[in-house]
């Protein structure tokens, strides 16, 4: 009942954080799916009704991350580039980005494991035609990943997720087969000495040695 916006979008937040716990921690998909869909209704209330709120980035980056863990991937993408484009500038970009960077990597992936199913029948015309399709797409959606944490390491060069994302980014243009620009993307992380010490770029040192190969 409170007048004040910026309370009030608060509360929502609040409400739909409680909702969102609630299902988290549900063992019934029924009750789950419910509570949820609550969450959901509250963060979505928040971008509309109080757009210049400070909660109203946070309550979208959560509406797209409840999408995600019901397995709604295509929308929970679009809620994630909803976020990116009307708050350009928000603390929550750079995990956007990375969480649109994995989808991508995820994509790719399935569609290698697709086609690597199709290549084990022997003497079938169709299936290995398939196959060479979705490596085509795997590849595409490397591509995708390794532009998108290319982009996050190098806007956000001093965020705790860039090390992280310029190893992603060189690892999916290794998937992708464009291995030169792989090692030019892992010796960028071995050289940037603020980069999580030895964990990310003892990994780039390896992956860098292996797309030489």
């Amino acid at each position: 009942s409170h007048k004040d916006d910026e309370l009030r979008a608060h509360a929502e937040y609040l409400l739909g954080n409680l909702a969102q716990e609630y299902a988290d921690l549900s063992k019934n998909e029924a009750s789950k799916k419910l509570m949820y869909q609550d969450a959901l209704a509250r963060f979505s209330k928040i971008p509309l009704d109080y757009p210049d709120a400070e909660f109203a980035p946070k309550a979208q980056f959560k509406k797209a991350l409840i999408y995600e863990k019901m397995g709604e991937l295509d929308i929970a993408v679009e809620e994630y580039v909803k976020l990116a484009y009307k708050y350009p500038d928000h603390e929550l970009i750079p995990m956007v980005m990375s969480r649109l960077g994995a989808y991508f990597q995820k994509q790719g992936l399935a569609y290698k494991t697709q086609a690597e199913e199709l290549e084990k029948k022997e003497n079938d015309t169709h299936a290995a035609g398939e196959a060479i399709r979705l490596r085509e797409a795997a590849v595409k959606e490397y591509l995708n990943a390794a532009q998108v944490f290319a982009k996050l390491q190098k806007r956000f060069s001093d965020d705790k997720l860039a090390g992280l994302a310029g190893l992603r980014s060189a690892q999916n243009f290794m998937r992708a087969g464009h291995f030169a620009t792989a090692v030019k993307g892992f010796q960028k992380v071995v050289d940037a000495e603020q980069y999580d010490g030895k964990t990310i770029r003892a990994q780039a040192i390896f992956w860098s040695g292996l797309s030489q190969e």
